[in-house]
């Protein structure tokens, strides 16, 4: 019985760590039914001592896969396919989303009550009034800009 919670406890291993290349769980739920099973036969059938040292082994092995897993798989072939790979400057992604609009003038292409689309620009837009309603067609200008909240008031 002893050859069985040990071979159980390897295929658990090396199919938790081929679900890495082969995604979609059924491996992954494999091989932690098999170190589960390895733990309670280790139990039932060897000893308690051993059933003990199991289930140290199994939280050994899958705390150091896990930190592996962390520590590597975002530069393997696969992680680079998931994870973004550059960082967006956070200056950056300000001034091409909103830098410069203010003092802009455009046309409501929908009716403001109080939210709505205006193009700026050339530049389609979600915009905000001051709680005043503003009809499709009418010119607007940017009064304030805060983030991604753009606030316009009707010209007259």
């Amino acid at each position: 019985m002893l050859k069985l919670v040990i071979a159980l406890y390897i295929l658990g291993i090396i199919l938790l760590s081929m679900e890495i290349y082969v995604p979609g769980g059924v491996l992954g739920t494999a091989g932690i039914v098999f170190l589960i099973l390895s733990i309670v036969l280790s139990f039932i059938s060897v000893s308690v001592q051993f059933g003990f040292f199991m289930l140290f082994l199994v939280s050994l092995s899958i705390g150091i896969a896990f930190y592996l897993a962390l520590k590597y798989f975002p530069g393997s072939k696969i992680g680079k396919m998931l994870f973004l790979s550059r960082n967006i400057d956070s200056n950056v992604a300000e001034e091409s989303s909103s830098a410069g609009l203010l003092g802009k003038k455009g046309i409501a292409l929908t009716d403001l009550r109080p939210s709505g689309t205006a193009k700026i620009d050339g530049r389609r837009l979600d915009v905000v009034t001051q709680g005043d309603y503003i009809q499709k067609n009418d010119t607007i200008e940017i009064i304030e800009v805060e983030g991604n909240r753009i606030v316009v008031k009707k010209l007259s």
